[in-house]
């Protein structure tokens, strides 16, 4: 399982906001947190259960199977 720091960096490097070599700021590891749990807890509702639950801290561990973000 994935921590919600790596989903987030993940997204920011693959949609090409963050460069692998850059540095990701405090503020946008916090921005993404409420993006992240925003976006899954959609998802958990209208698309389909994966079991999520929101998270509070970049470091939480998100139990849902990484291939699933």
């Amino acid at each position: 399982m994935a921590t919600a720091a790596d989903i987030i960096k993940a997204a920011l490097r693959k949609s090409g906001i963050q460069a692998h070599e850059t540095e990701i700021e405090a503020e946008e590891i916090a921005a993404g947190l409420e993006d992240l749990n925003d976006w899954a807890s959609r998802f958990e509702t209208s698309v389909l259960a994966l079991g999520f639950v929101p998270v509070s801290n970049a470091g939480d561990t998100i139990n849902i199977p990484l291939e699933a973000v």
